[in-house]
């Protein structure tokens, strides 16, 4: 009986923790911080929070206006560069 309560605690503790874990994963690719990092089609930004993330951005050609140590943010898979508030550059076929 004592092992079939621990296992339902075990999985009960799992299964409320996943949440947290999908969010702290990034899920979306939403993220707003300092760029630390370029290479190839993606950027490295750093959160407030100190937690990097990864991303290729669908407006890849945003990542030749950006420059370690700028302010930087990627809504929608949309890189832009400062707060976010506007796309560093136009996404493809925007018709620009």
């Amino acid at each position: 009986m004592a092992k079939k309560l621990a296992i339902l605690l075990v999985a009960a503790v799992i299964s409320m923790n996943l949440p947290a874990l999908a969010i702290s994963a990034g899920m979306g690719d939403d993220v707003k911080g300092t760029v630390t990092k370029i290479e190839g089609g993606t950027v490295t930004i750093k959160d407030a929070m100190g937690i990097e993330q990864t991303v290729e951005p669908k407006n890849p050609d945003a990542l030749t206006d950006l420059k370690v140590g700028d302010k930087a943010a990627v809504k929608d898979g949309m890189l832009m560069k400062g707060d976010g508030m506007e796309p560093a550059a136009p996404s493809p076929g925007s018709g620009y």
